[in-house]
């Protein structure tokens, strides 16, 4: 199973590098650009995404769903352009997906840099 990464972005330049840099190779990368008034959506085309431009800020949300529109894969893992992959992320998400095929969502963990684990959900992976 593959998965799709889909980050909506709104002037988020100095950060959405080091989300792009932090997704392993061979995963399809789709940038939803909410109209930023910076150079988000330049520096995305430039590390392999494809990049939807939009002309107005439709909100997250929308954009979350603009993305998924076009995405290639029936996983998708929306990404904030300030969060950073750990190198074996993907890859535990795809199997747990795997393993639970019949779950329509799936919540990784959210670990800050500091450490504290934000936790939602039931069962992390």
């Amino acid at each position: 199973m593959s998965l799709s990464v889909v980050i909506v972005t709104f002037n988020s330049a100095d950060v959405v590098a080091h989300a792009l840099q932090s997704i392993p190779q061979g995963h399809e990368i789709i940038v939803v650009d909410n109209a930023s008034g910076d150079d988000s959506a330049r520096i995305a085309e430039t590390m392999r995404a494809r990049v939807l431009r939009l002309g107005e800020n439709l909100g997250f949300g929308t954009a979350c769903n603009r993305g998924a529109a076009v995405a290639s894969h029936d996983g998708i893992l929306f990404l904030n352009p300030d969060a950073r992959l750990r190198p074996d992320t993907l890859d535990l998400l795809e199997c747990a997906m795997g393993a639970a095929s019949e779950a329509g969502a799936f919540v990784p963990r959210l670990i800050h840099p500091d450490g504290w684990e934000h936790f939602q959900g039931r069962n992390p992976f």
